[in-house]
């Protein structure tokens, strides 16, 4: 009996751990709706989307508790990204509630797989009195009282019972005063009822910015549209010919917004009235050591919900106390976005900067932070990133870790007999090493030897040739000017290599001259130096950034070439005299 018992234990465990194992590999399935809050006898659309696939058809009878169910209906699609295959289902419900207050849509039933309940808020119907006309305009604004520069949500609806086609709609304006109006997002259709009366609904919003204190009255908006007596289109501004047609005009009521002043407790150098506001660090690599004379590019981002993204100001304004003088700062240009959603703008700005120590030791950037007002809780905020402590490797220690054998040094191989005897050197006969010693220098005697004689034969037959000048310095410099003026990184590098050929390695006997780092060895100029590391660190980096090429040849118009060194090419003009 205990048997039994323990093997229907075990066989229940087994079945649990199989149901478990299951549901892991659940799809994820989301709810959500097209606006909410929504008013009594107003439809609204419920969307239950899906990715993957699910073990059963949706039960949808728990939603008609609260709801009705008008009409349902069902898509699916198949996308193909980087060779893998995502199946996404959505199922779209218009529905009506049937009270109001912060209603519940129920957890769903699919197959094994059930949603996360969600709620939305029902309010009453409007009563506006304008019921018996077949076509009328309504608007509200939230807050009604915002303080100065801060967001203003602006909602108009069109309520029409009739057909209607060639609709327009004039944008909200203010009668005095000056605001910033930008329209958010695509407009929603939707039916409600007005003191028992069916309506559809065309529903638009915009973001509102006041810039003056006081009373701000906003004009009424004003429809234009026609009247068809015919079938209803199926668009509002089709205009297919209609001879029973008439125009007809409708003008919403005006607003007054009554906008507060700065408050007198908010002590930041910026005002910024936002609902949220966040800010960001990131960088182009997580180095635990920096090393001189390579660039790092730091990126800060400033998010924002309720500002405009030409109200974010520059961080380089906020830090309390400055870099020191070891650490240059390379500033990129800002790249401004914002996005308008049905709650109101979202803004970003984001700023690189390239920094570059010039010296080992320790470092600190100084703490961010950028004080705002938040609109919701009325009080001050502080969005912050902390202070960072940075060690910098030297350029003398990077060059001894960094240093290789040359490729071309020939060494003896020393057998591996040998480099076990030479451990213990009592056991290894002395005259064994000295004999192994001259062996090896007459070997390389006579191949030194053999060199020198061939390198006399073979310049005795050889007619010197003149040095000709070629306009290789011209061709270069006009290619580094279109590489930097297109950004081009790879280009940039091929001119300045060119360029350096010309200069040093042809009229000085320099080695062949193939790299980055070595024209930063030779030019002698900082600022040159500095935009070539900027260069040459953008080649390596896996990172894909946007290189300013008009910073290079700002630099390289002005370098002049040591007196030593300066080099004029026949029929060209000194460097220092070019790109005028």
């Amino acid at each position: 009996m205990k048997t039994f018992n323990k093997s229907l234990f075990n066989l229940l465990l087994l079945f649990s751990l199989f149901a478990a194992t299951i549901n892991s590999f659940a799809a994820n399935i989301n709810v959500s709706t097209d606006r909410n809050p929504v008013r009594l006898n107003e439809s609204f659309r419920i969307v239950f989307e899906t990715e993957g696939s699910i073990s059963g058809n949706p039960d949808f009878s728990h939603l008609q508790t609260d709801f009705d169910i008008l009409n349902q209906s069902q898509n699916s699609q198949i996308n193909i990204i980087n060779g893998q295959q995502r199946s996404i289902k959505k199922w779209v419900l218009t529905v009506m509630a049937k009270r109001t207050g912060h209603l519940v849509i129920p957890s769903i039933d699919f197959g094994q797989e059930r949603t996360a309940p969600s709620s939305i808020t029902v309010q009453e119907v409007q009563q506006t009195g304008q019921a018996e006309s077949n076509l009328f305009l309504e608007v509200e604004v939230d807050p009604k009282n915002p303080y100065v520069q801060s967001e203003v949500i602006y909602t108009v609806r069109l309520l029409f019972a009739i057909n209607i086609k060639n609709a327009s709609l004039t944008d909200p304006k203010f009668k005095d005063g000056e605001g910033i109006v930008e329209k958010l997002g695509e407009d929603v259709q939707y039916k409600t009822q007005r003191d028992g009366k069916h309506f559809m609904v065309l529903e638009r919003k915009y973001a509102i910015f006041p810039q003056e204190s006081g009373d701000l009255i906003l004009e009424p908006v004003m429809l234009e549209a026609q009247i068809s007596k015919g079938r209803r289109s199926h668009s509002l501004f089709d205009d297919f010919f209609d001879t029973q047609a008439y125009i007809k005009r409708s003008r919403s009521k005006s607003i007054t917004l009554k906008v507060k002043p700065i408050p007198a407790s908010f002590k930041g150098r910026v005002w910024l009235p936002a609902k949220h506001l966040k800010l960001q660090e990131n960088w182009s690599e997580t180095p635990q050591l920096f090393k001189a004379g390579e660039p790092a590019t730091r990126t800060l981002t400033l998010l924002a919900e309720g500002l405009t993204a030409g109200q974010l100001p520059e961080l380089s304004l906020f830090p309390k106390t400055s870099l020191s003088k070891a650490l240059k700062q390379y500033p990129d240009k800002a790249k401004l976005d914002e996005q308008g959603t049905s709650e109101g703008i979202i803004s970003r700005r984001e700023e690189k900067v390239a920094i570059i120590p010039s010296e080992g030791g320790s470092y600190t950037l100084p703490a961010i932070e950028v004080p705002w007002w938040n609109t919701k809780t009325h009080r001050i905020e502080i969005a912050s990133l902390p202070a960072r402590t940075i060690e910098v490797e030297s350029a003398i220690e990077v060059e001894s870790a960094d240093i290789q054998p040359a490729d071309n040094v020939a060494s003896p191989p020393i057998p591996v007999q040998d480099k076990i005897e030479s451990a213990d050197p009592i056991k290894r006969p002395p005259e064994v090493v000295t004999n192994y010693g001259n062996w090896l220098n007459l070997i390389l005697a006579l191949g030194w030897l053999g060199t020198v004689i061939a390198w006399w034969l073979t310049n005795r037959r050889t007619t010197p040739k003149p040095v000709q000048n070629t306009p290789n310095d011209k061709t270069a410099i006009k290619r580094l000017k279109l590489a930097c003026q297109s950004d081009d990184v790879k280009g940039a590098k091929e001119a300045l290599i060119i360029w350096a050929k010309v200069h040093w390695q042809s009229h000085n006997n320099l080695k062949e001259i193939n790299s980055l780092g070595e024209i930063c060895q030779h030019c002698g100029d900082k600022p040159l130096q500095t935009e070539i590391q900027i260069l040459n660190q953008l080649l390596y980096s896996q990172k894909t950034e946007i290189w300013q090429g008009s910073r290079l040849w700002e630099v390289f118009k002005t370098y002049k070439l040591p007196s030593e060194n300066r080099v004029v090419v026949e029929g060209l003009v000194p460097l220092y005299q070019r790109g005028r």
